[in-house]
């Protein structure tokens, strides 16, 4: 298992690519510019009252890669209510490994990095610690869809009700694509979340996924140029009031495989 933290790593290269081949035509994958200024990110260097830890891991058995996941802890410095926030970016396993169980302790691995992170941080130990993912909406009868939701169901993760908080992960073009095309062209997604040691809760309010959110778009808007940020800035505007209990729900509730 190599953990890189080092764009020089030589592992890096290879996780990277296997990543792009797999989500970079769905525009789903980050350029190689963006992750590499995400590599010198240090959790003890404030940013607007946050500090962050990104890592990517590569799982190999001798010479042959057969898994790479990929995520940020964005951890929120906040003095009363401190917060380890994973964001899961990606995960890719090779088709041989599937349903091993690879898949589902890749899921729960950075748990590890969140506290690392915390360490580093001098944060609270006992910090609450949050995984974050996104996932494209089900669309009826795509099996593996289906599979990848019932994996996330399996780990402990919940979906946030789609129904009343509409998320977006932004354009991951270039710019010069992003110009080109006409402006941003923000994703639909599910949000998937697994809030460590409280795995049950069914509900969450509106304010706490807003503050979720907003530190998801303050990671990714480090990097993105801000007329490419406005429409998902712009998004949280129609969540809910603060006090709005919002459902978690099983991912694969009213889903058909």
């Amino acid at each position: 298992m190599h953990w890189i933290q080092d764009s020089t790593d030589p592992w890096f290269e290879r996780g990277y690519g296997i990543l792009w081949k797999e989500f970079g035509s769905k525009n789903e994958m980050e350029q190689r510019t963006t992750l590499h200024k995400r590599l010198q990110w240090k959790p003890n260097e404030l940013i607007h009252d946050y500090s962050f830890l990104y890592t990517m891991i590569v799982v190999t058995a001798g010479e042959e890669v057969v898994a790479v996941r990929d995520h940020t802890v964005i951890l929120c410095h906040h003095i009363q209510d401190p917060l380890a926030l994973v964001h899961l970016s990606h995960v890719w396993v090779d088709p041989a490994w599937r349903r091993t169980g690879l898949t589902g302790w890749l899921r729960a691995l950075p748990i590890q990095t969140a506290r690392e992170g915390l360490k580093q941080a001098s944060l609270p130990s006992t910090s609450r610690i949050i995984l974050a993912a996104e996932m494209e909406h089900y669309t009826q009868g795509n099996h593996d869809q289906w599979v990848r939701l019932k994996a996330y169901e399996k780990a402990d993760y919940r979906k946030v009700d789609s129904d009343l908080i509409h998320y977006f992960q932004p354009d991951f073009r270039t710019a010069e694509e992003i110009d080109q095309s006409g402006g941003p062209q923000p994703i639909p997604m599910s949000l998937m979340l697994r809030l460590v040691g409280h795995e049950q809760q069914k509900e969450i309010s509106s304010a706490e996924i807003k503050r979720i959110v907003f530190a998801l778009y303050h990671m990714y808007g480090l990097e993105f140029r801000r007329q490419d940020m406005l429409h998902v800035y712009d998004s949280l505007s129609t969540y809910p009031a603060d006090e709005t209990l919002i459902d978690l729900v099983q991912p694969c509730r009213d889903i058909q495989p």
